[in-house]
């Protein structure tokens, strides 16, 4: 019987910490693999309020409440989940040294376990986790009933002249023999564009090809400030899109992990599909002004 992910498509106000622990507690219901998006346990953006001593130890209460509550669980080896979290290395007057934008795995009757922490850190357009968050320096394995997966989080599967290394290459490397990565995840908080969701699943069907694996997408939804998250969580396998929740709603996407996929070499393909390639602004070059409306 194959592994079923349950891929969570969350709405929820940031620091709320009350419904993101109930969001949580619903998901052991159901068998499988679990997956929420990036920083989910605190809800982003962030900002400045990472920094605010009342959020940080608010927060650490929060995850400590988590940490005890899995522990507190009836051991289960069918169920799991992973959620997007913040890790903090704290002085001694209480100041955050470190921030990471980290993956923790839950598991019932075990603690929380970081698993991988965030490797490229957007610093254009909204974004700009460099002032925060201090990156990783290790690729994303996990393991799960004998298969290994490759994680991301949300940048890490854009290629881009922005950052000195690429994950999804360094990943590869480190493909287990001779069975392969079983999937690759990518937890993300990824904001609305018009024209952005064709060319993440585009994206996806190239590292899938790439991987030899499924690639699976989980995105967040609803607006902060004046930011706004689309959802639209999907799964790929080659060129074929197994499963797509809604846009712009919660939603749990649930798909059984495939056995065998079509994969093809994406050789210059992979490099072809970069950050610049697929989201590079553009002059229109039609010649008719806007007109005045009357």
């Amino acid at each position: 019987m194959n592994m079923r992910f349950h891929l969570h498509q969350t709405h929820h106000i940031v620091a709320d910490f009350s419904a993101i622990a109930a969001g949580l507690k619903n998901a052991t219901q159901t068998p499988g693999v679990h997956l929420f998006p990036e920083l989910y346990l605190c809800g982003y953006p962030l900002a400045d309020l990472c920094l605010q001593a009342s959020f940080v130890h608010a927060y650490l209460k929060h995850l400590e409440s988590v940490n005890a509550w899995t522990k507190s669980l009836a051991k289960d080896e069918d169920w799991v989940g992973l959620v997007g979290g913040l890790s903090y290395d704290l002085g001694a007057d209480g100041v955050p040294l470190h921030i990471r934008n980290v993956i923790y795995e839950l598991r019932a009757g075990h603690p929380l376990r970081e698993v991988y922490t965030k490797r490229l850190l957007p610093n254009y357009d909204i974004f700009d986790e460099q002032k925060y968050f201090s990156p990783g320096d290790k690729p994303g394995l996990w393991s799960w009933k004998d298969r290994t997966y490759a994680l991301l989080i949300c940048e890490d599967m854009w290629g881009s002249t922005f950052h000195k290394l690429d994950p999804c290459l360094d990943l590869v490397a480190l493909t287990p023999k001779p069975q392969g990565f079983a999937g690759v995840i990518n937890l993300s908080a990824s904001p609305f564009d018009v024209t952005k969701q064709p060319r993440r699943i585009e994206r996806a069907k190239v590292l899938s090809h790439l991987f030899k694996a499924p690639f699976f997408y989980v995105n967040r939804v609803g607006g902060e400030d004046e930011i706004l998250f689309d959802g639209q969580s999907f799964v790929v396998n080659g060129d074929t899109t197994l499963g797509k929740a809604p846009a712009f709603e919660a939603n749990i996407l649930t798909c059984d992990l495939p056995g065998t996929g079509q994969y093809d070499p994406p050789g210059p393909l992979l490099l072809d599909h970069t950050w610049e390639s697929l989201f590079h602004p553009t002059f229109s070059q039609d010649p008719t002004l806007p007109k005045k409306l009357e």
